[in-house]
């Protein structure tokens, strides 16, 4: 799944359409194993588009993108 999304990523169209979107939903935080993230996944997607294409960094951490990914 992961390399999926590395590759929508990679098309700028979309990535650029992603971290665009609004999303009007109320948000709801959610609690797994004793971690708390928003379960959104379109927040969850611009969380990881705008940090790849902002960071140095050659990872992100999926963990609360996994989570929200029902």
């Amino acid at each position: 799944m992961i390399s999926m999304l590395q590759q929508c990523y990679m098309v700028p169209q979309f990535r650029y359409s992603v971290l665009k979107a609004i999303d009007t939903n109320e948000v709801k935080m959610s609690e797994w194993k004793g971690r708390k993230y928003e379960d959104n996944l379109l927040v969850q997607f611009q969380r990881m588009f705008g940090f790849l294409e902002s960071s140095d960094r050659n990872t992100y951490d999926p963990t609360d993108l996994i989570y929200s990914f029902k």
